[in-house]
């Protein structure tokens, strides 16, 4: 048992539960009495498998209690040992909840009693790969792989009592599964599953940072892979907020768990004492990536409360009567703050991580791309959070133009990263990222008529290229957002030829490309690709795709052969700008489409409201199952 001043750990070979102290359950002396008043189950109890609540609720009825596990599983050994390598190739560096040296000695455990985490790690595997080197490899189509790997994990998940475990190895099956699942089609499920894995954490103490607890409470592994996980689980809701519309629940405030440790997984030794070594040391390894998205998230939480804060005081004081805050100098100061904030992250950030990445090494590259699009997304965030009446009163022309190319440099990053042959491999994570924050940040602006936007002819072509890059994607919003690109480009060429000036630059997307690293601010972008790997173009929609990760922005166009041309719409009624209403952003991805009603945005904080529902998995057809890794 672990006392940190706010709560008790109680630890029992490897399980952990925490609890509060607030619940009277801490009166007691003896532990056995304070388990008893938990209401904590017996071992035999654990053991019994749910007769059909719990299976119902995951499998959605397509499994019974006495479904055999073992027939779910990879039909070889050769099966099981490539997912293997799948996973730590193409699932693992996205996503870091796992300790490598301790799942490879574990796995062929985990396969003997059908554990969550085995099924977990073969279907992230399959879910990264590319429909026909499924069907060549395996034999089965990929549909088929997925569906029968998260039954295995439904039902193994069932077994293991998973809403009410202790268990740090089945709750990293279950956020490994929620992590390739949040951004399909059932968006819905996949919210409501992150609050049981927030409700799941908590009662492990995961949001508890370990060094508050007891000296020698935890192993140097243990303590990391708390944090993991517990960041991961924190990341993926705010993600699936974003695509809800709500405020995401997690805030700074609430917890104490510190950012995993700088460290290779072969640092870490099970049953090691933490010792003396730095807390975070000045490098990068295999978890800077995360490491870096985490200082991002944390960051735009920090945006998010603070506008909340302002948005709370000036609602209280029409309700009491008291005298209103000064939105407009309250928002200056705000952006103020906001911008010192976004400062020092960056210099923390570059003087931790970013200095020692090479642009030339494909992960490094994408590690750098990612700090640089989370720090434009915080500018893009800030605005988009601030009452339309006040925006010219608070930024200065100089300001806004800064903002509008920052969102136009955000949709670089992605469409670079989406056409990266050394990303390839993480098109999985990659494929499904939207940013419509900046896609319609961008548009609005080029419609404003008193707003001179800044190299008007680069934001159309990245505008272009997200539509090129989405022509074959069916889901909802994309039909809306590719519809007004292309009145965009249309009303562009119609002014250009009103104005004698020549439209040929966007007669075809084609453009030169450089070939030098060039300057951007702080950070530098690197030269496109010649010409446009056919793994970028997204193909038919299916399921099971998962987004979220970019590199940096790349200047890269197609050519001849590579994409079909543009054809128009086929709507029968495309959105005016006129029509659309920037304030409910909820209603574009919802499941039931309403004939003749055009979808209302929220251009609020919730951004990238993706819909996932007809997201496809793209990857490159190479001669493997990936293609050789240098990062």
């Amino acid at each position: 048992m672990a006392d940190d001043g706010d709560g008790t750990l109680l630890l029992d070979g490897g399980q952990s539960k925490f609890v509060s102290s607030l619940h009277y359950a801490l009166l007691a002396e003896e532990i056995q009495d304070i388990k008893a008043l938990l209401g904590d189950k017996t071992d035999e109890e654990r053991k019994e498998v749910p007769q059909n609540s719990l299976v119902d609720l995951l499998s959605l009825g397509r499994a019974g209690a006495g479904s055999n596990l073992d027939q779910l599983l990879p039909d070889s050994q050769d099966q099981r040992d490539t997912l293997l390598d799948v996973y730590f190739a193409n699932v693992d560096p996205m996503v870091r909840i796992t300790h490598k040296p301790t799942v490879m000695r574990r796995y062929p455990m985990y396969m003997r009693e059908t554990h969550p985490l085995a099924f977990a790690i073969c279907f992230s595997a399959i879910n990264s790969l590319p429909p026909n080197v499924v069907q060549s490899r395996f034999g089965d189509t990929k549909e088929e792989l997925l569906d029968r790997f998260q039954l295995g994990v439904e039902i193994s998940l069932a077994r293991e009592n998973y809403l009410t475990t202790s268990s740090l190895e089945i709750f990293q099956g279950f956020v490994l599964w929620l992590t390739c699942i949040t951004k399909e089609e059932d968006m819905g499920k996949a919210w409501a599953l992150l609050g049981i894995a927030m409700r799941i954490a908590l009662n492990q103490g995961l949001h508890r940072d370990p060094s508050l607890f007891p000296t020698g409470s935890m192993d140097a592994l243990t303590i990391e892979l708390r944090r993991r996980i517990w960041h991961q689980v924190g990341h993926l809701e705010f993600r699936a907020a974003e695509c809800k519309g709500q405020e995401p629940s997690l805030s700074e405030d609430y917890y104490t768990t510190l950012f995993p440790r700088n460290v290779e997984d072969e640092e870490l030794i099970d049953g090691a004492s933490p010792g003396p070594a730095p807390y975070d040391e000045e490098r990068f390894t295999s978890i800077t990536f995360q490491l870096v998205r985490y200082q991002g998230m944390s960051a735009l939480r920090r945006i998010i409360r603070s506008t909340y804060h302002l948005e709370r005081r000036m609602l209280d004081s029409g309700l009491h009567g008291t005298s209103r805050p000064d939105p407009a100098r309250e928002l200056q100061e705000l952006y103020e703050q906001i911008k010192k904030m976004l400062d020092e992250v960056h210099e923390e950030c570059h003087r931790k991580y970013l200095r020692f990445c090479n642009p030339e090494i494909p992960m490094q590259r994408l590690c750098m791309g990612l700090a640089s699009l989370l720090e434009w997304r915080c500018y893009l965030l800030f605005w988009l959070r601030m009452p339309r009446a006040y925006r010219d009163v608070v930024f200065s022309n100089e300001i806004r133009k800064s903002i509008f190319e920052k969102s136009v440099n955000c949709i670089e990053t992605i469409n670079g990263a989406s056409v990266d042959v050394d990303a390839a491999r993480f098109q999985w994570h990659i494929g499904g990222v939207a940013s419509f924050q900046a896609i319609m940040h961008v548009l609005s602006e080029l419609r404003t008529p008193m707003f001179d936007a800044p190299d008007r002819q680069r934001a159309l072509r990245a505008l272009q290229m997200s539509r090129i890059l989405r022509e074959n994607n069916g889901a909802k919003a994309w039909h809306a957002v590719k519809a007004m690109i292309d009145k965009a480009i249309q009303e562009h060429s119609m002014s250009q030829r009103t104005q004698s000036q020549a439209s040929s630059a966007y007669a075809s997307p084609t453009a030169p490309v450089s070939t030098a690293l060039q300057p951007d601010g702080n950070v530098q972008v690197y030269p496109g690709q010649g010409q446009m790997p056919s793994y970028a173009i997204q193909g038919p929609p299916m399921t099971y795709s998962q987004p979220t990760t970019t590199s940096q922005p790349v200047h890269a166009y197609p050519q001849q052969g590579y994409v079909q041309p543009m054809g128009p719409m086929q709507e029968p009624a495309p959105p005016s700008w006129e029509d659309i209403n920037l304030s409910n952003i909820n209603n574009i991805v919802d499941s039931q489409p309403t004939p003749g009603i055009v979808p209302e945005f929220d251009f609020g904080f919730w951004g990238d409201p993706f819909n996932y529902e007809n997201e496809p998995n793209t990857f490159p057809t190479e001669s493997s199952y990936f293609p050789p890794w240098t990062g």
